[in-house]
């Protein structure tokens, strides 16, 4: 046969697939980086965690928090620059005895200090939370409408830097 002469050896060997296995660990991975769980990959033995700024997703994590931190920022300097566009968005059965003006201007205030804070990415993950925190009460107040559903979105890409992973596998070569 003509491929009896051919030496196996300078060929490297066949990976092993573990498709379930791998797939597996992905999922339980992503499912769970709230409680920090990290299940053993089955090529973990050939994998090393390596502390990356985001890893390869870096320009998409500063895309999104970028444009986040544009919003909230643009958000909160129209709030003090035109009150009275946003004065109705105050529910008026709050339990604190604040003026609404006064809240306005604290969730102005609030909306350009998150904002700031996610264009520089500065606690990137505790001000998610707080920005996530924030829209989660804007709709618990509002309900959804055709003004609020907008922040829905908002919040979506709130969660997704709040849950955005800090490390990723690396596979070196051994």
């Amino acid at each position: 046969m003509v491929w009896d002469h051919v030496d196996w050896v300078r060929f490297p060997a066949p990976r092993q697939k573990s498709i379930c296995g791998c797939r597996i660990v992905v999922i339980l991975q992503i499912s769970n980086l709230m409680i920090g769980v990290r299940f053993p990959s089955p090529a973990q033995s050939h994998a090393t965690i390596s502390s990356m700024s985001y890893g390869k997703y870096n320009w998409s994590h500063w895309i999104l928090s970028a444009g986040l931190g544009i919003v909230f920022f643009w958000i909160g300097v129209d709030i003090l620059r035109h009150p009275d566009s946003w004065i109705g968005y105050i529910p008026t059965n709050l339990p604190i005895r604040i003026p609404a003006t006064s809240l306005l201007k604290a969730n102005g205030i609030f909306d350009m200090a998150i904002g700031l804070l996610l264009i520089i990415r500065l606690w990137p993950k505790l001000i998610a939370f707080f920005a996530a925190g924030h829209l989660v009460a804007i709709i618990a107040t509002q309900g959804i409408d055709a003004v609020i559903i907008r922040d829905v979105g908002l919040l979506g890409a709130s969660l997704a830097l709040l849950f955005w992973p800090k490390r990723h596998y690396r596979h070196h070569a051994s």
